[in-house]
């Protein structure tokens, strides 16, 4: 398909190395942003209180620590996150999420730009 996933994250590269190995994709690009300079060029804002506190991200939050355990989020724990299809300098789709306890259907969006579309959706085409 020719899609390159690529990671932005906030933590030293150092803290950074030691997540990425975690989860098994420590060959995955990535760049580390702590002073936001890319969550600002693509318009990624904090969360408001009202967005932290959505039943959905407690509800979500909870269910990590009980499988996982806490973690200290440190200063970075408002910032929004969003995804991008990009080819070149173009950005051809895009999600901005709402709060922590969004989950859009990640291969549906690299496969057609649309974060809402299904797998079946995907498939039938």
């Amino acid at each position: 398909m020719g899609t390159q996933v690529a990671f932005v994250h906030m933590a030293s590269e150092e803290e950074a190395e030691q997540w990425f190995a975690h989860y098994g994709i420590a060959d995955v690009p990535r760049f580390s942003d702590p002073e936001h300079r890319i969550y600002r060029a693509f318009e990624l804002h904090e969360g408001s209180i009202f967005e932290l506190a959505h039943p959905r991200v407690w509800r979500r939050w909870l269910r990590t620590v009980f499988r996982s355990g806490a973690s200290w989020q440190g200063s970075h724990w408002k910032q929004l996150t969003g995804m991008f299809l990009i080819d070149g300098d173009v950005v051809l789709a895009e999600m901005r999420h709402r709060n922590s306890a969004v989950r859009p259907d990640y291969l549906a969006f690299v496969r057609n730009g649309r974060p809402e579309a299904t797998i079946a959706e995907v498939k039938s085409r």
